[in-house]
């Protein structure tokens, strides 16, 4: 609706075409008409006409009266812009001028006002003069009105009372003295100017004047700008009362100011008056264009469909504009409305293909002026993709004896991760992991954000060796999505000899009939064990020397068939190496009961070929005093491998099993036959003879072959003799001799006895030969072997040993001179010898006396460089120098002076720090010069400082294993003395070095340098503006975190650097939005993630200008009012936050209290406080005292206990500060049936017993509500942790810890 002085109207036409400008006329044209943009035809300007610029009204017209009226050429909006004091005049929508209020020519003769005309596009201005003629309405009156006149010239009259009367003039002069009772005034109230925006510094805008009626000093007046001037934009004139431009003029960052220019006479006291100044900043003609903003900011989902509004860009020119897109919309996912600046969707769009767009538009105008500017599209992230696992199965191992909590791993050693991708990002792309089958929760855990698989429970390998279950994923976006195809995962539960083994019986009871035999099978003791096969069996006991127990069956055996008591009392055992378990065993002898029932003979007989794997039948066994239909059972009583025997025909067959007759020529096998009908049985022995194969060559004994024979033995002389013997036999065995190589014209070999003889005198021949003899046997077809025979001959004149040949033995350790042997020989000349080695012993480690013939260590000998010595050794006949030899050979027997030494002297290994107790990681090879490959050698490893090693262990093998768990972030290298000694007397010992590198394995959780992070932020940040920096670490060296916002970013206002952890700004288009935010970081190395609080406070900037919600306000107010009476009510608000915007904050100003101070006009005053209380808003949300809460259920809990209490507080009160406590859950679960909370007081209560708790690990949210009407809430992460049985919660020892309290100074150091 128009206001009191806005009409609309349209009078009578006086012609649309008519150039003519008549009296009074207001035309709309260049500076006072906005030229439209677009290329259309302008519309025709506005006229309006006045017949008149100057009227005349009486002071007595009423109100309503008809002044002046104007007419118009189209529909126009008229309104009186100034000159109207006191409001006395208004405009109706006809154009009449009309009286709006009495007029009173005595307070205002004169108006000038200023009308103005528009029709939306174009805006006029008039001045219309109207005069107020007076009427004598008043009472005559005498005022001094010095500014009208300063002097008065009276004539005074004075006259008497007589007749006639007389009188008498004088003239008398007043001057009027000026005071200070006017105030200054502006022609009219508002003054309308306009300026380009590139107007220099000193261009005149517009020039104010007011007008004041006093006189003299009280009349001068001087201008100033009171308010709107913002940042200083123009200046005014103290004295003309021009406003200027100061500054450099923007349109975009103010197109209008609104100013408040005051006049201040120079009374004392001076007197104001104010008027207002609209300025409006323009463009020029030939400007280029202007956009609104330098950079616009827009979001659009990804999942917008083609077509979609983004936002409009506006630039403003005085001629038409055409909008170009002409950067960053290389894969055409925009379009722009050239004509309008609207910007829409073209193409779908895609977050995780790219998240952003930085486009660049032109506006280019008519004369092809350009402009530039930016916009920024924030591409938002909807959950538009499924989680995708990486593999369809996975597979991993654990330890059946690892502990709660412990990593099950891959084929690589390493923790087993079941891995999935999601191309969302924020909470759409944050994964979510779950075992669905519930049993195998009962065992195993994955990590709901990583994947990785952890044991939840006590494993056993041998009730459940495998465990096979699914994982699916889900996403935590809205909607939640899950993966199109879950995981398979099968994790071998790996054994761990944790079982001893177990008999089947405790005690096993026998029966030995007798008469009984020798290798008789008592019975057999079976024990089990589900860690392995291999069970070891020993016997103890007083009558364990009656039995025999095989170690690897369990088969207990009579020794002597004939030594059988009545009772016998022994203990068996059984043994998987670690664990040990025994049985007891009676066995007791009866004498057999025939009754009729026999063998058709006491003694069987049969005979079976060695070496053959044919099942052959050995002998038929058959029984006299049977009756028809009579079942009998047939038996071995001492079993063989060799041997079966149908147990209803009675037959013997061979198993296949090879026999050996040289082993074992004759079997006996004792059968029993048993009647099922009365229980009567019957023995009887089968003796088995094995047949002989040619399967042994013969063997030569007695080697070496050596023989001296005088040079005048005849023809038949005995030279020396072979032996060869044959295992075999008949003509298997039976051997005979050849001569095969040598001398035959001159030896000859019995073919029977392997006697070697001369065929002829070796007189005048070699003094040495080398025979070789052959020794064959007589099977089909023969063996044979052969050996070799030395003859030396000797003359009657050269002396004689008294052996062909010498042995000896002699220690290594033997010092020098020990004698060896003492060799004898004889002259014929009886005279004496002279012994020597006739050729040098190597390293000439023996000599002989050559007096007496003793041979006796000369050097050092060393068994393991030389075991052995051939030593040829000479008598010389003294007299007549003949000479003979003869062969020595001298062994060298070791002794233990040689320790056992490492192939290398420094080893290197690597070991996981995930390798499980028991395994092996070294084998080391030793050599002992000493001993034999079999003997045995003990080895044991220690620290290098040559403590005990609690860590490692050696087994008698070499192996070097591990015997706990090893921890890299303790102790990442291991400095290992491995030892290995002999049994020798005393023993000797061999070290080497090892080094133990311990591989890192992601055991760790990262960790956050704080439990939680805060920091402030301008509302107006800058794109790329650093927030702040997160900083976790990992013991695991080996790791990479990655840092990611998992939650509080949907908008994608912050970034964050995965690798470092730095926070910076992203979208600054939403940033007014909130005063906070609440992130939540997450930092992970690839298998644990952790979590921490990220609180980012926006600090209030200064973004608006406090704003009235009038620009004037205009009071009428009797002039006789008391002093205090309220005059009137002016608002302004300002929409920043904080101190910016003067906002109140109970929490912070309980109580705000206000001076106010009282003046009179004699500049006396008072003073008083007003205290303002106040009222609560539930403005603020609760908030935990922790971050995080870590609970710990022993064992011996039980449901109803109290296991942690979380509390939180709220800043406000009464309700809004009167807390609930839940639990906070996403998605329905069993949580409830374990844990609950009490409402009012935040303690959590177990609700079942430990032992009956699914999980060892809970992990929840509790929440915390406040009891506003808009209710505000806080979630807090809690961690329930469930012990084992065998682990008890720790307890502080007052012995141990010492006194309970801790006493400081205020003046002790930080650090102390």
């Amino acid at each position: 609706m128009p206001n009191d002085e806005e009409r609309v109207g349209r009078a009578n036409a006086t012609g649309a075409g008519d150039g003519r400008r008549q009296a009074g006329a207001l035309v709309g044209g260049a500076g006072a008409a906005h030229r439209a943009g677009g290329g259309a035809a302008a519309a025709p300007p506005a006229r309006v006409d006045l017949p008149e610029r100057a009227v005349q009204v009486f002071e007595t017209d009423p109100v309503g009266h008809l002044v002046i009226l104007a007419t118009a050429n189209a529909t126009l909006l008229f309104s009186i812009a100034g000159g109207n004091t006191g409001g006395s005049f208004s405009v109706n929508s006809q154009g009449g001028i009309v009286i709006a209020r009495p007029l009173d020519w005595e307070t205002t003769a004169e108006y000038t006002l200023n009308v103005s005309a528009t029709d939306g596009h174009h805006v006029v201005f008039t001045p219309l003069r109207i005069t107020v003629l007076d009427v004598n309405d008043r009472d005559p009156a005498v005022r001094a009105r010095p500014e009208t006149e300063h002097e008065h010239v009276l004539t005074v009259s004075v006259r008497d009372q007589g007749t006639p009367a007389r009188r008498d003039y004088a003239r008398l002069l007043v001057h009027v003295r000026d005071e200070n009772d006017h105030r200054p005034q502006f022609l009219s109230d508002l003054v309308v100017g306009q300026v380009h925006e590139t107007a220099p510094v000193g261009w005149q805008v517009v020039t104010v004047l007011a007008t004041d009626r006093d006189h003299g000093q009280n009349a001068r007046i001087t201008y100033s700008i009171l308010s709107g001037n913002v940042d200083n934009a123009f200046a005014v004139d103290s004295v003309l009362g021009t406003i200027s431009v100061a500054i450099g003029l923007d349109q975009r960052r103010a197109s209008e100011y609104i100013l408040t220019v005051r006049a201040s006479d120079a009374g004392r006291p001076p007197l104001h008056g104010d008027v207002h100044v609209n300025v409006l900043v323009t463009l020029p003609d030939n400007a280029p264009p202007r956009f609104e903003k330098a950079e616009y900011g827009a979001e659009v989902e990804e999942d917008r469909p083609p077509g979609s509004h983004v936002l409009d860009v506006v630039a403003h020119c005085r001629t038409s504009v055409t909008y170009r897109l002409v950067g960053g919309n290389e894969d055409g996912s925009f379009l722009l409305n050239p004509g309008a600046g609207m910007l829409t969707v073209s193409e779908r769009l895609d977050y995780e293909r790219r998240t952003w767009y930085n486009l660049s538009i032109q506006a280019v105008s008519m004369v092809g002026e350009v402009a530039h500017t930016s916009v920024i599209v924030h591409v938002l992230d909807v959950n538009d993709n499924r989680p995708r696992l990486a593999r369809p199965r996975y597979a991993g191992r654990v330890r059946e004896s690892a502990p709660v909590g412990s990593a099950v791993l891959a084929d690589d050693g390493r923790p087993l991760v079941v891995a999935a991708v999601d191309l969302d990002d924020n909470s759409n792309g944050r994964l979510l992991f779950s075992i669905v089958e519930t049993a195998a929760r009962q065992f195993l855990q994955i990590d709901p954000d990583s994947g990785a698989l952890r044991t939840a429970g006590a494993l056993d390998h041998e009730s459940r060796s495998q465990l096979e279950f699914t994982v699916d994923v889900w996403d935590r976006g809205q909607p939640r999505l899950q993966a199109a195809r879950p995981a398979r995962v099968t994790v071998a539960v790996l054994d761990v000899n944790d079982e001893p083994p177990r008999f089947a019986h405790a005690q096993y009871n026998f029966t030995v009939l007798t008469p009984s035999y020798d290798g008789v099978e008592v019975g057999t003791v079976q024990a089990s064990d589900p860690d392995t096969q291999n069970i070891s069996y020993s016997l103890t006991g007083a009558d364990a020397a009656l039995f025999s127990l095989a170690a690897d069956t369990g088969s207990l055996r009579l020794l002597r068939g004939e030594t059988v008591p009545p009772l016998a009392n022994v203990t068996v055992h059984a043994s998987d190496g670690p664990h040990r378990a025994a049985a007891l065993v009676l066995v007791r002898s009866r004498q057999v009961a025939s009754r009729g029932l026999v063998f058709s003979s006491d003694q069987f007989y049969g005979t079976v070929r060695e070496n053959t794997t044919r099942v052959d039948i050995v002998a038929s066994l058959s029984v006299r005093g049977n009756q028809l239909m009579e079942h009998l059972a047939f038996r071995i009583l001492n079993p063989s491998e060799y041997f079966s025997i149908s147990e209803t025909a009675g037959v013997v067959r061979t198993t296949g099993v090879a026999l050996d007759r040289e082993q074992q020529e004759q079997h006996v096998l004792a059968v029993e036959v048993r009647s099922d009908r009365d229980g009567r049985v019957a023995h009887t022995l089968l003796h088995v003879t094995v047949m002989d194969d040619n399967d042994n060559r013969p063997v030569f004994v007695n080697q070496p072959y050596h023989a001296v024979v005088p040079v005048e033995a005849t023809v038949g002389a005995p030279v020396t003799k072979v032996t060869a013997i044959d295992a075999d036999l008949g003509d298997n065995g039976r051997v005979h001799y050849d001569l095969l190589r040598g001398n035959g014209d001159l030896f000859a070999v019995d073919l029977l006895s392997g006697a070697v003889t001369l065929r002829r005198s070796p007189r005048g021949l070699d003094t040495a030969f080398r025979l070789v003899v052959t020794a064959y046997d007589g099977g089909s077809p023969p063996l044979s072997s052969e050996a070799e025979v030395l003859v030396t001959t000797v003359d009657g004149s050269q002396p004689r040993f008294s052996q062909p040949h010498y042995w000896a033995h002699v220690a290594e350790s033997a010092e020098r001179r020990t004698p060896v042997l003492t060799l004898e020989a004889a002259a014929p000349s009886a005279s004496s010898l002279v012994f020597q080695l006739t050729e040098p012993a190597v390293d000439s480690m023996f000599d002989v006396d050559f007096t007496t013939g003793v041979l006796y260590v000369a050097g050092e000998l060393d068994y393991e460089t030389r075991p052995r010595y051939k030593l040829t050794v000479s008598a010389t006949d003294r007299v007549t120098g003949s000479m003979t030899s003869v062969p020595v050979t001298v062994n060298v027997t070791d002794v233990n002076d040689n320790a056992p030494q490492f192939e290398r002297s420094v080893y290197n290994v690597t070991a996981s720090e995930a390798a499980h107790p028991g395994l092996k990681l070294l084998r080391v090879k030793v050599t002992d010069r000493d001993q034999e490959d079999d003997q045995p050698l003990s080895f044991r490893v220690q620290e290098a400082d040559g403590s005990e090693s609690f860590l490692f262990h050696m087994t008698s093998d070499g192996s070097l294993a591990v015997t706990s768990y090893l921890d890299f972030e303790q102790r990442p290298l291991h400095q290992l003395v491995m030892t290995v000694s002999d049994d020798g007397s005393p023993p000797l010992t061999g070290t080497a070095l090892l080094t133990v590198n311990v591989e890192d394995v992601n055991d760790n959780v990262p960790v956050f340098d704080r439990a939680s992070y805060a920091c402030e932020l301008t509302e107006l940040p800058s794109r790329g503006q650093f927030v702040t920096m997160v900083k976790a670490h990992d013991p695991d060296p080996t790791d990479q975190l990655v840092y990611r916002i998992a939650d509080g970013n949907d908008r994608q206002l912050f970034y964050i650097n995965r690798r470092t952890g730095v926070i910076t700004v992203a979208n600054i288009r939403a940033f007014d939005e909130s005063p906070q935010y609440q992130l939540n970081i997450t930092a992970a190395d690839g298998i644990h993630h952790t979590y921490v609080p990220l609180t980012v406070r926006l600090m209030p900037a200064n973004k608006h200008a406090p704003a009235f919600e009038k620009v004037a306000y205009e009071v009428d107010l009797s002039e006789d009012v008391a002093s205090g009476t309220p005059v009137t009510q002016v608002k302004a608000y300002d929409p920043d936050r904080g101190p910016l915007g003067q906002r109140l904050d109970r929490e912070t100003v309980p109580v705000l209290e206000l001076p106010v101070w009282a003046t009179d006009g004699g500049h006396r005053s008072d003073h008083t406080t007003v205290k303002v209380r106040l009222s609560d808003v539930n403005d603020n949300a609760p908030r935990f005292q922790l971050a995080q809460y870590r609970a710990v259920v022993a064992a011996n809990l039980t449901a109803g206990d109290v296991i942690c209490k979380v509390t939180a507080y709220d800043s406000d009160e009464g309700d809004n500060a009167r807390l609930t406590y839940s639990i906070f859950e996403t998605e329905v679960s069993d949580i409830r049936k374990a844990l609950d909370i009490d409402s009012e007081t935040g303690e959590i209560i177990l609700m079942q017993r430990p032992t009956q708790l699914e999980s060892p690990v809970y992990q929840l949210f509790v929440r915390a509500t406040d009891g506003g009407s808009e209710r505000l809430v806080a979630d807090v992460p809690v961690d329930v942790v469930v012990l084992p049985d065998s682990e008890g919660m720790p307890v502080f020892d007052p012995l141990l810890s010492g006194p309970q309290g801790v006493f400081l100074t205020e003046s002790d150091p930080v650090g102390e």
